[in-house]
């Protein structure tokens, strides 16, 4: 199933391509359809019409999620248009958007296409990133904003800066995220945002680092070090369920960018450092 895609029709107008319509459809009756598609490639279809309708080859279905969006603006040129879009579970009360899924960062990433359609005709609506999702138990709320919103970068891409510009694990860092995964389980005690365990790392070495669950209540959810000694690992932001003892996951240290204390005594990753501490500050150049 296709994006949204612009012509210009003139200078001062422009059009969005046809699509084809969907002959089993009324004369005169419209619905809209809406494709998520989830940063796994796992595609979700959903209509709002009466029955499922098939399009494009693919499956919508309707009555599963209720959909209510806001008004859809779009213009020529590299400005950011975004639709507030409202789901709400449907007939049969399961909605993969639930509280759980959307809050713990299911949709980062996830991409959404809103097609209107008639009989003879479908015309593509809107076609950009969610960039903002919050959910409770009675409905999730989207912001989706189009594609020109991943231009918003800072120019040029690398800063000269004391720190490294490397992300822990990426590319230009090297390491291998697998290497570095210290598993272990709740012990008594454990908190909503502490965490009793059997590690024995050093204090300071999971700081920064990631927290994600592989059983229990929290399976999948990933939270954020803030701090971490032997045994002890504090989370940034609370988990939503309590963990419960036996509760197994998956502990990654963190990096704060410095080149002797971390990237060198820590990782022993010297050669892929790429900050400038040596740069003198302002107040030095003056």
């Amino acid at each position: 199933m296709p994006g949204c895609r612009i012509h210009r029709l003139s200078e001062e107008r422009g059009m969005k391509t046809a699509h084809p319509g969907i002959p089993e459809l009324a004369v005169g009756v419209i619905c809209e359809t809406y494709r998520i598609t989830l940063s796994n490639g796992t595609a979700l279809y959903y209509t709002t019409g009466d029955v499922d309708i098939n399009y494009y080859g693919q499956t919508f279905l309707a009555g599963e999620l209720i959909f209510d969006r806001g008004p859809i603006r779009t213009v020529v040129g590299v400005e950011v248009d975004d639709v507030a879009v409202t789901v709400y579970p449907g007939i049969n009360g399961n909605s993969i958007l639930s509280p759980e899924f959307v809050n713990n960062g299911g949709l980062d990433l996830a991409w959404l296409t809103i097609f209107r359609v008639r009989q003879n005709y479908g015309v593509c609506l809107f076609d950009g990133l969610i960039s903002d999702a919050t959910a409770d138990r009675s409905k999730a709320e989207l912001i989706a904003s189009a594609g020109t919103l991943l231009l918003n970068i800072d120019m040029p891409r690398n800063v000269y800066t004391a720190g490294c510009i490397h992300t822990l694990f990426d590319s230009g860092c090297g390491l291998i995220k697998a290497n570095f995964a210290n598993p272990s389980a709740v012990l008594s005690g454990s908190t909503h945002r502490v965490l009793l365990c059997g590690l024995t790392q050093a204090l300071g070495y999971f700081d920064l680092g990631t927290v994600t669950f592989t059983s229990g209540a929290n399976n999948g959810v990933t939270r954020t070090i803030s701090y971490s000694d032997i045994g002890n690992i504090r989370l940034s932001y609370p988990l939503k369920n309590a963990p419960e003892v036996g509760d197994t996951f998956i502990a990654y240290p963190g990096c704060d960018k410095r080149m002797a204390e971390t990237c060198a005594g820590k990782f022993s990753n010297l050669p892929r450092y790429r900050g400038f501490p040596f740069i003198p500050v302002p107040e030095a150049t003056i």
